[in-house]
Protein backbone atom coordinates (compact mmCIF):
# COMPACT_ATOMS: atom_id res chain seq x y z
CA UNK A 1 0.00 0.00 0.00
CA UNK A 2 0.94 3.78 -0.81
CA UNK A 3 2.04 5.65 2.09
CA UNK A 4 0.66 9.00 2.11
CA UNK A 5 1.61 12.96 2.69
CA UNK A 6 -1.35 14.22 4.13
CA UNK A 7 -0.46 17.49 5.05
CA UNK A 8 2.06 20.45 4.28
CA UNK A 9 2.19 23.46 6.89
CA UNK A 10 4.26 26.56 6.46
CA UNK A 11 3.28 30.41 6.73
CA UNK A 12 2.84 31.72 3.38
CA UNK A 13 2.22 35.30 5.05
CA UNK A 14 4.66 38.16 3.11
CA UNK A 15 7.86 38.54 5.22
CA UNK A 16 9.61 41.64 6.09
CA UNK A 17 13.17 42.99 4.23
CA UNK A 18 14.78 41.94 7.04
CA UNK A 19 16.60 37.92 7.56
CA UNK A 20 14.17 35.73 8.72
CA UNK A 21 13.63 31.99 9.04
CA UNK A 22 10.68 30.24 9.05
CA UNK A 23 9.58 26.44 10.08
CA UNK A 24 7.74 24.23 7.84
CA UNK A 25 6.18 20.95 8.49
CA UNK A 26 5.55 17.59 6.50
CA UNK A 27 2.96 15.27 7.49
CA UNK A 28 2.10 11.50 6.58
CA UNK A 29 2.83 8.25 7.06
CA UNK A 30 5.58 7.51 8.48
CA UNK A 31 8.55 6.00 5.73
CA UNK A 32 6.75 8.14 3.09
CA UNK A 33 9.64 9.85 0.82
CA UNK A 34 9.28 13.52 -0.44
CA UNK A 35 11.55 16.13 -2.14
CA UNK A 36 11.42 19.69 -1.37
CA UNK A 37 12.42 22.22 -2.40
CA UNK A 38 12.48 26.16 -3.40
CA UNK A 39 13.62 28.92 -5.83
CA UNK A 40 13.57 32.89 -5.52
CA UNK A 41 12.82 35.37 -8.11
CA UNK A 42 16.11 37.79 -7.57
CA UNK A 43 18.71 36.69 -5.51
CA UNK A 44 20.23 39.69 -3.17
CA UNK A 45 22.79 38.22 -1.08
CA UNK A 46 25.82 38.07 -3.47
CA UNK A 47 27.31 40.60 -5.39
CA UNK A 48 28.11 37.73 -8.16
CA UNK A 49 24.88 36.38 -7.99
CA UNK A 50 22.28 39.74 -7.80
CA UNK A 51 19.65 40.05 -10.30
CA UNK A 52 19.45 36.25 -11.69
CA UNK A 53 16.99 34.25 -11.96
CA UNK A 54 15.84 31.12 -10.14
CA UNK A 55 18.24 30.71 -7.42
CA UNK A 56 17.33 27.17 -5.49
CA UNK A 57 17.94 27.60 -1.51
CA UNK A 58 20.60 25.05 -0.49
CA UNK A 59 19.83 23.77 2.84
CA UNK A 60 22.83 23.07 4.06
CA UNK A 61 24.62 26.52 3.53
CA UNK A 62 21.26 28.05 4.01
CA UNK A 63 21.21 30.55 0.92
CA UNK A 64 19.97 30.86 -2.24
CA UNK A 65 22.36 29.84 -4.87
CA UNK A 66 22.69 29.40 -8.64
CA UNK A 67 24.32 26.08 -8.64
CA UNK A 68 25.09 23.29 -6.98
CA UNK A 69 22.64 23.44 -4.70
CA UNK A 70 21.42 20.82 -1.88
CA UNK A 71 17.63 20.53 -1.84
CA UNK A 72 16.28 17.63 0.73
CA UNK A 73 16.02 15.04 -1.60
CA UNK A 74 14.38 11.94 -1.00
CA UNK A 75 13.54 12.58 2.25
CA UNK A 76 11.91 9.81 4.86
CA UNK A 77 9.24 11.41 7.18
CA UNK A 78 9.78 9.80 10.48
CA UNK A 79 8.28 7.66 12.52
CA UNK A 80 6.72 10.31 15.09
CA UNK A 81 4.60 11.26 11.36
CA UNK A 82 6.04 14.47 11.03
CA UNK A 83 9.30 16.20 9.50
CA UNK A 84 9.92 19.49 10.40
CA UNK A 85 12.07 21.52 8.93
CA UNK A 86 13.11 25.44 8.61
CA UNK A 87 14.01 27.99 5.48
CA UNK A 88 16.06 31.09 6.20
CA UNK A 89 15.17 33.61 4.30
CA UNK A 90 17.53 36.67 3.38
CA UNK A 91 17.67 40.52 3.70
CA UNK A 92 16.82 42.14 0.75
CA UNK A 93 17.22 45.27 -0.60
CA UNK A 94 14.27 45.33 -3.15
CA UNK A 95 11.06 43.27 -3.36
CA UNK A 96 11.36 39.43 -3.71
CA UNK A 97 9.32 36.16 -4.40
CA UNK A 98 9.37 32.26 -3.69
CA UNK A 99 8.17 29.18 -4.87
CA UNK A 100 7.93 26.42 -2.86
CA UNK A 101 7.82 22.43 -4.02
CA UNK A 102 7.26 19.28 -2.63
CA UNK A 103 7.32 15.97 -4.75
CA UNK A 104 6.07 12.83 -3.48
CA UNK A 105 8.47 10.20 -4.63
CA UNK A 106 6.25 7.74 -6.34
CA UNK A 107 9.33 5.16 -6.76
CA UNK A 108 9.25 4.88 -3.63
CA UNK A 109 5.75 4.17 -2.57
CA UNK A 110 4.52 7.66 -2.11
CA UNK A 111 1.76 9.68 -2.94
CA UNK A 112 -0.12 12.94 -1.59
CA UNK A 113 -3.43 13.12 -0.12
CA UNK A 114 -6.28 13.99 -2.17
CA UNK A 115 -6.98 16.67 0.22
CA UNK A 116 -3.60 17.95 -1.03
CA UNK A 117 -3.38 17.08 -4.69
CA UNK A 118 -6.20 15.38 -6.49
CA UNK A 119 -3.35 14.32 -9.12
CA UNK A 120 0.70 14.77 -10.03
CA UNK A 121 3.36 14.10 -7.66
CA UNK A 122 4.42 17.99 -7.52
CA UNK A 123 2.95 19.95 -5.26
CA UNK A 124 3.35 23.87 -5.12
CA UNK A 125 2.72 25.59 -2.02
CA UNK A 126 0.15 28.04 -2.70
CA UNK A 127 -0.04 31.96 -1.25
CA UNK A 128 -2.85 32.57 1.52
CA UNK A 129 -3.61 35.05 -0.44
CA UNK A 130 -6.18 33.95 -3.21
CA UNK A 131 -7.06 37.78 -4.59
CA UNK A 132 -7.08 37.81 -8.33
CA UNK A 133 -7.02 39.88 -11.58
CA UNK A 134 -9.85 41.17 -13.51
CA UNK A 135 -8.83 37.86 -15.64
CA UNK A 136 -9.77 35.59 -12.47
CA UNK A 137 -5.58 34.72 -12.70
CA UNK A 138 -4.01 34.75 -9.03
CA UNK A 139 -2.70 38.49 -8.10
CA UNK A 140 -0.36 36.24 -5.87
CA UNK A 141 0.92 33.46 -8.04
CA UNK A 142 4.26 33.13 -5.90
CA UNK A 143 4.08 31.23 -2.53
CA UNK A 144 5.43 34.03 -0.51
CA UNK A 145 6.77 37.53 -0.95
CA UNK A 146 8.89 39.62 0.95
CA UNK A 147 9.01 43.25 0.33
CA UNK A 148 11.23 46.11 1.66
CA UNK A 149 9.61 49.12 3.49
CA UNK A 150 8.06 51.53 1.32
CA UNK A 151 8.98 55.28 1.83
CA UNK A 152 5.73 57.60 1.00
CA UNK A 153 7.38 61.32 0.77
CA UNK A 154 4.38 64.01 1.37
CA UNK A 155 5.96 67.26 -0.18
CA UNK A 156 4.08 70.96 -1.28
CA UNK A 157 5.18 72.69 -4.15
CA UNK A 158 4.12 76.13 -6.47
CA UNK A 159 5.60 76.04 -10.09
CA UNK A 160 6.16 79.17 -9.68
CA UNK A 161 10.46 79.85 -9.27
CA UNK A 162 10.20 82.45 -6.84
CA UNK A 163 8.29 80.77 -4.28
CA UNK A 164 10.35 79.10 -1.67
CA UNK A 165 9.48 75.93 0.25
CA UNK A 166 10.20 75.46 3.91
CA UNK A 167 11.84 72.25 4.27
CA UNK A 168 12.58 72.10 0.63
CA UNK A 169 8.71 71.20 0.17
CA UNK A 170 8.81 68.17 2.44
CA UNK A 171 6.14 68.14 4.95
CA UNK A 172 7.08 64.52 5.86
CA UNK A 173 8.46 60.76 5.14
CA UNK A 174 5.65 58.18 6.14
CA UNK A 175 7.61 55.01 6.70
CA UNK A 176 5.40 51.37 6.40
CA UNK A 177 6.82 48.93 7.48
CA UNK A 178 6.93 45.56 5.76
CA UNK A 179 4.43 43.01 5.60
CA UNK A 180 1.13 43.05 6.22
CA UNK A 181 -0.61 46.89 6.20
CA UNK A 182 -3.00 46.52 9.58
CA UNK A 183 -3.54 50.37 10.09
CA UNK A 184 -3.68 54.17 8.92
CA UNK A 185 -0.10 55.99 9.30
CA UNK A 186 -0.48 59.50 9.79
CA UNK A 187 2.18 62.04 9.53
CA UNK A 188 0.40 64.20 12.47
CA UNK A 189 -0.02 67.33 12.32
CA UNK A 190 2.68 69.17 10.15
CA UNK A 191 3.04 72.75 9.57
CA UNK A 192 5.32 74.56 6.70
CA UNK A 193 5.26 77.87 5.48
CA UNK A 194 5.77 78.74 1.68
CA UNK A 195 7.07 82.60 0.86
CA UNK A 196 8.67 84.87 -1.99
CA UNK A 197 10.95 87.52 -1.27
CA UNK A 198 11.23 89.37 -4.44
CA UNK A 199 10.12 93.04 -3.78
CA UNK A 200 7.10 93.26 -6.43
CA UNK A 201 5.82 89.47 -5.44
CA UNK A 202 2.98 88.71 -2.68
CA UNK A 203 0.72 86.03 -1.48
CA UNK A 204 -2.96 85.47 -1.47
CA UNK A 205 -5.05 83.19 -0.86
CA UNK A 206 -7.42 82.32 -3.86
CA UNK A 207 -9.15 79.39 -1.96
CA UNK A 208 -8.25 76.88 0.97
CA UNK A 209 -6.55 73.40 -0.13
CA UNK A 210 -8.29 69.84 -1.05
CA UNK A 211 -7.62 66.89 -0.42
CA UNK A 212 -7.94 66.30 -4.21
CA UNK A 213 -4.97 69.50 -4.47
CA UNK A 214 -2.29 66.15 -3.67
CA UNK A 215 -0.82 64.73 -7.09
CA UNK A 216 1.38 61.94 -7.65
CA UNK A 217 3.08 61.79 -11.31
CA UNK A 218 3.65 58.90 -14.03
CA UNK A 219 4.92 59.64 -17.31
CA UNK A 220 4.17 58.55 -20.98
CA UNK A 221 6.84 58.31 -24.48
CA UNK A 222 4.75 59.43 -27.37
CA UNK A 223 4.63 57.78 -30.83
CA UNK A 224 4.35 59.71 -33.42
CA UNK A 225 4.70 63.61 -33.63
CA UNK A 226 1.22 65.42 -32.84
CA UNK A 227 0.84 69.22 -33.69
CA UNK A 228 -1.86 71.81 -32.64
CA UNK A 229 -3.99 68.34 -31.79
CA UNK A 230 -5.93 66.80 -29.18
CA UNK A 231 -4.99 63.65 -29.98
CA UNK A 232 -1.31 61.94 -28.56
CA UNK A 233 -0.43 58.29 -29.73
CA UNK A 234 1.93 56.52 -27.06
CA UNK A 235 4.06 53.63 -26.55
CA UNK A 236 1.84 52.68 -23.79
CA UNK A 237 -1.22 53.88 -22.26
CA UNK A 238 -1.87 51.13 -19.58
CA UNK A 239 -0.68 53.60 -17.22
CA UNK A 240 -2.89 56.63 -17.75
CA UNK A 241 -6.89 57.55 -16.50
CA UNK A 242 -9.54 59.48 -17.97
CA UNK A 243 -8.69 63.38 -15.78
CA UNK A 244 -5.14 62.42 -15.55
CA UNK A 245 -3.55 66.32 -16.08
CA UNK A 246 -1.21 67.05 -19.47
CA UNK A 247 1.37 68.68 -17.72
CA UNK A 248 4.50 69.06 -19.34
CA UNK A 249 6.70 67.05 -22.00
CA UNK A 250 10.69 66.78 -23.18
CA UNK A 251 11.62 68.36 -26.63
CA UNK A 252 10.08 70.93 -28.49
CA UNK A 253 6.40 71.19 -27.15
CA UNK A 254 3.39 73.66 -26.73
CA UNK A 255 1.27 73.17 -24.17
CA UNK A 256 -1.64 75.48 -23.08
CA UNK A 257 -1.09 77.49 -19.77
CA UNK A 258 -4.22 75.94 -18.13
CA UNK A 259 -2.87 72.37 -18.74
CA UNK A 260 -5.55 70.13 -20.85
CA UNK A 261 -6.52 66.65 -19.04
CA UNK A 262 -7.05 63.44 -20.44
CA UNK A 263 -10.73 63.35 -21.73
CA UNK A 264 -10.73 59.70 -23.54
CA UNK A 265 -8.28 57.21 -24.02
CA UNK A 266 -8.27 54.44 -27.44
CA UNK A 267 -6.85 51.40 -26.13
CA UNK A 268 -6.52 49.73 -29.06
CA UNK A 269 -4.89 52.63 -30.76
CA UNK A 270 -3.03 53.54 -28.11
CA UNK A 271 -4.40 56.96 -28.04
CA UNK A 272 -5.78 59.67 -25.65
CA UNK A 273 -7.60 62.35 -26.34
CA UNK A 274 -7.58 66.37 -24.71
CA UNK A 275 -9.36 69.03 -23.38
CA UNK A 276 -6.90 71.08 -25.48
CA UNK A 277 -4.87 71.01 -28.40
CA UNK A 278 -0.74 70.42 -27.76
CA UNK A 279 2.08 69.79 -29.91
CA UNK A 280 4.74 67.42 -29.21
CA UNK A 281 7.62 65.74 -30.50
CA UNK A 282 8.43 62.35 -31.57
CA UNK A 283 9.32 60.34 -28.49
CA UNK A 284 8.83 62.83 -26.43
CA UNK A 285 7.98 62.26 -22.40
CA UNK A 286 4.99 63.23 -20.96
CA UNK A 287 4.90 63.87 -17.56
CA UNK A 288 0.82 63.64 -16.66
CA UNK A 289 -0.61 64.87 -12.98
CA UNK A 290 -3.02 62.49 -10.93
CA UNK A 291 -4.88 64.43 -8.76
CA UNK A 292 -7.00 62.90 -5.75
CA UNK A 293 -7.28 59.84 -4.10
CA UNK A 294 -8.35 57.55 -6.81
CA UNK A 295 -5.79 58.73 -9.50
CA UNK A 296 -2.81 58.82 -6.95
CA UNK A 297 -3.74 55.27 -5.38
CA UNK A 298 -3.86 54.32 -9.42
CA UNK A 299 -0.57 55.23 -10.23
CA UNK A 300 1.13 54.49 -7.00
CA UNK A 301 -0.95 52.07 -5.00
CA UNK A 302 -1.41 54.45 -1.82
CA UNK A 303 -4.67 55.26 -0.85
CA UNK A 304 -4.59 58.26 1.52
CA UNK A 305 -6.71 60.82 3.50
CA UNK A 306 -5.88 64.27 4.91
CA UNK A 307 -7.49 66.08 8.09
CA UNK A 308 -6.70 69.75 9.20
CA UNK A 309 -6.02 70.50 6.06
CA UNK A 310 -5.73 74.69 5.83
CA UNK A 311 -3.27 77.59 4.90
CA UNK A 312 -3.20 80.61 6.94
CA UNK A 313 -1.93 84.43 6.33
CA UNK A 314 0.14 85.96 9.25
CA UNK A 315 -1.78 87.97 11.31
CA UNK A 316 -1.03 91.77 12.62
CA UNK A 317 -2.80 95.05 13.35
CA UNK A 318 -5.59 96.20 15.05
CA UNK A 319 -7.57 92.86 16.65
CA UNK A 320 -5.35 90.92 14.15
CA UNK A 321 -7.45 91.53 11.65
CA UNK A 322 -4.19 92.60 8.72
CA UNK A 323 -1.79 90.38 7.23
CA UNK A 324 1.38 92.97 6.58
CA UNK A 325 2.98 95.75 8.48
CA UNK A 326 5.12 98.92 6.79
CA UNK A 327 6.65 102.03 8.44
CA UNK A 328 6.10 105.17 6.59
CA UNK A 329 9.20 107.32 5.85
CA UNK A 330 6.89 110.08 4.82
CA UNK A 331 3.95 112.34 6.07
CA UNK A 332 0.78 111.34 5.00
CA UNK A 333 -1.77 113.09 3.79
CA UNK A 334 -4.99 112.99 1.75
CA UNK A 335 -3.46 114.95 -1.26
CA UNK A 336 -0.82 112.86 -1.66
CA UNK A 337 -2.37 109.01 -0.72
CA UNK A 338 1.47 107.46 -0.76
CA UNK A 339 3.31 105.55 1.90
CA UNK A 340 6.85 105.23 1.16
CA UNK A 341 8.04 102.04 3.46
CA UNK A 342 11.52 102.94 5.53
CA UNK A 343 12.51 99.41 4.39
CA UNK A 344 11.76 100.10 0.88
CA UNK A 345 10.65 96.95 -0.22
CA UNK A 346 7.30 96.09 -1.25
CA UNK A 347 7.04 92.36 -0.58
CA UNK A 348 3.54 91.08 0.25
CA UNK A 349 1.61 94.01 -0.30
CA UNK A 350 -1.17 93.56 -3.57
CA UNK A 351 -3.35 95.85 -5.47
CA UNK A 352 -6.57 95.87 -3.61
CA UNK A 353 -5.07 95.50 -0.24
CA UNK A 354 -7.52 97.41 2.02
CA UNK A 355 -5.37 99.36 4.52
CA UNK A 356 -5.21 100.33 8.04
CA UNK A 357 -2.64 102.58 10.02
CA UNK A 358 -1.73 103.29 13.73
CA UNK A 359 -4.52 105.49 15.04
CA UNK A 360 -6.76 105.25 12.24
CA UNK A 361 -9.00 102.87 13.43
CA UNK A 362 -10.27 99.25 10.85
CA UNK A 363 -8.89 100.47 7.79
CA UNK A 364 -11.36 103.05 6.88
CA UNK A 365 -12.00 107.08 7.74
CA UNK A 366 -14.86 109.27 8.49
CA UNK A 367 -17.57 108.54 5.33
CA UNK A 368 -16.97 104.49 6.34
CA UNK A 369 -15.00 103.78 2.79
CA UNK A 370 -12.39 101.27 2.54
CA UNK A 371 -9.13 102.73 2.06
CA UNK A 372 -7.16 100.60 -0.78
CA UNK A 373 -3.69 99.85 -2.35
CA UNK A 374 -4.73 101.53 -5.83
CA UNK A 375 -0.81 101.28 -7.41
CA UNK A 376 2.53 99.98 -6.07
CA UNK A 377 5.54 100.95 -7.99
CA UNK A 378 9.65 99.76 -6.90
CA UNK A 379 9.64 102.31 -3.62
CA UNK A 380 6.33 103.81 -3.26
CA UNK A 381 2.54 102.65 -2.42
CA UNK A 382 -0.55 104.32 -3.45
CA UNK A 383 -4.05 104.62 -1.86
CA UNK A 384 -7.13 105.78 -2.55
CA UNK A 385 -8.02 109.24 -0.83
CA UNK A 386 -11.28 110.27 -1.97
CA UNK A 387 -12.50 108.94 1.20
CA UNK A 388 -9.74 110.66 3.52
CA UNK A 389 -10.82 114.06 4.81
CA UNK A 390 -8.91 117.19 3.33
CA UNK A 391 -7.52 117.50 6.97
CA UNK A 392 -6.42 114.08 7.61
CA UNK A 393 -2.53 113.59 8.09
CA UNK A 394 -0.43 111.37 9.15
CA UNK A 395 3.71 111.57 10.21
CA UNK A 396 6.54 109.95 9.32
CA UNK A 397 7.30 106.87 11.31
CA UNK A 398 3.46 105.43 11.71
CA UNK A 399 2.89 101.96 11.19
CA UNK A 400 0.32 100.66 7.85
CA UNK A 401 -0.84 97.77 8.15
CA UNK A 402 -2.51 95.80 4.86
CA UNK A 403 -5.06 93.22 4.37
CA UNK A 404 -5.55 90.65 1.85
CA UNK A 405 -1.99 89.70 1.14
CA UNK A 406 1.67 88.89 2.41
CA UNK A 407 5.33 87.82 1.86
CA UNK A 408 4.43 83.92 3.05
CA UNK A 409 1.19 81.84 3.81
CA UNK A 410 1.49 78.83 6.64
CA UNK A 411 0.24 75.47 5.54
CA UNK A 412 -1.07 72.66 7.55
CA UNK A 413 -2.19 69.31 7.28
CA UNK A 414 -2.34 66.10 8.60
CA UNK A 415 -1.62 63.81 6.04
CA UNK A 416 -2.80 59.66 6.75
CA UNK A 417 -1.98 56.71 4.71
CA UNK A 418 -4.84 54.36 4.74
CA UNK A 419 -3.58 51.48 2.42
CA UNK A 420 -0.45 51.01 0.08
CA UNK A 421 -0.30 48.23 -2.33
CA UNK A 422 1.81 44.99 -1.73
CA UNK A 423 3.83 46.24 -4.96
CA UNK A 424 3.98 49.50 -4.26
CA UNK A 425 7.75 51.01 -5.24
CA UNK A 426 10.20 51.67 -2.27
CA UNK A 427 9.91 55.26 -2.67
CA UNK A 428 7.02 57.27 -3.91
CA UNK A 429 5.91 61.12 -3.88
CA UNK A 430 2.57 62.86 -3.54
CA UNK A 431 3.13 66.52 -3.63
CA UNK A 432 0.24 69.11 -2.60
CA UNK A 433 0.02 71.72 -5.37
CA UNK A 434 0.03 74.95 -4.11
CA UNK A 435 -0.73 76.68 -7.28
CA UNK A 436 -4.57 75.26 -7.09
CA UNK A 437 -5.49 77.76 -4.32
CA UNK A 438 -2.58 79.99 -3.76
CA UNK A 439 -2.16 83.39 -6.25
CA UNK A 440 1.72 84.45 -6.44
CA UNK A 441 0.65 88.51 -7.89
CA UNK A 442 3.72 90.65 -9.71
CA UNK A 443 2.76 94.33 -8.59
CA UNK A 444 5.01 96.49 -10.77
Amino acid sequence: MAKIIRNINIDTSDLPAAKIARPFYIVGDPEAVFTFYLVNEVHEETTTNKGAIGHFYNFKSKQFVASDFEGLLQVKIPPSGTYVGSISFPAVSDDDEYNIYVVAEKHFDTEFSESIVKSGFVYKVPNFDISTNTDGSLKYPASIYQYVDKAVRVKFESANTNVTEDNSGLFSTITIEAGPFTSAVSTGSITRTAAVSASDLSISISRQPLATDFYAITNGTVDGASSSSTSVTFDDVSGLQVGFTFYSATGTSTIPTTKPTITNINISTKTITLSAAVSVENDATVTFRGYGSSAVNFITGVNYSVSSLSVTLPTTGPSNQFNMSKISANTFDSTQGIVTPTTGSMVGVKVGNSVSATGLGEGNESDDTAILVSSINSDQITLNTASLSTAFGIVAGTKFFFKGSANQVTITTNFAITSISKTAAASTIITLDLDKFLTITDSF
